[in-house]
């Protein structure tokens, strides 16, 4: 089993409403929703990720494939049933989750906010997030500051 730290949303404004989502629709979710469909890809991979983010966010602050491409890539790739995932928005730690199977979903006709389209269902559970980890710590080659971190 793994364990995730993903943030609710991007921006602070609106972290609140992309954790009520999260909520409502059980699921976590990413945005760079304009590189579309990952299942529709030949391949996926960082590379092929990164492209896509590059070329569709060409000149936006969003575009950030050097962070967009391993967050997505581990969304899609490497996240597996049962591996647990600490949600985080501005205030600290809301809640600890489980994901509940190994399909990925894209959303763009119902996208949780803006372009956050890139979906995994979860389990809500009660597990204390600070004891599930009391620090964090960013598994070799991640860093705290992506909206999604694999830890240690």
């Amino acid at each position: 089993m793994n364990v995730w730290r993903v943030i609710a949303g991007y921006d602070h404004d609106y972290q609140e409403a992309v954790l009520a989502e999260f909520r409502k629709r059980q699921i976590i979710a990413l945005g760079w929703g304009l590189i579309g469909d990952m299942r529709n890809f030949v391949v996926v991979n960082y590379d092929t990720i990164y492209r896509r983010i590059s070329t569709q966010y060409k000149g936006s602050r969003l575009a950030s494939p050097g962070i967009g491409a391993p967050c997505l890539n581990a969304l899609f790739n490497e996240m597996k049933h049962g591996d647990r995932v600490i949600i985080a928005t501005q205030r600290g730690r809301e809640a600890v989750v489980t994901i509940d199977d190994d399909l990925y979903e894209y959303q763009e006709q119902n996208p949780v906010y803006d372009d956050i389209c890139h979906v995994r269902k979860i389990l809500w559970t009660n597990d204390d997030p600070y004891k599930l980890r009391p620090r964090y710590k960013a598994a070799s080659g991640w860093n705290l500051r992506w909206p999604l971190v694999k830890l240690v």
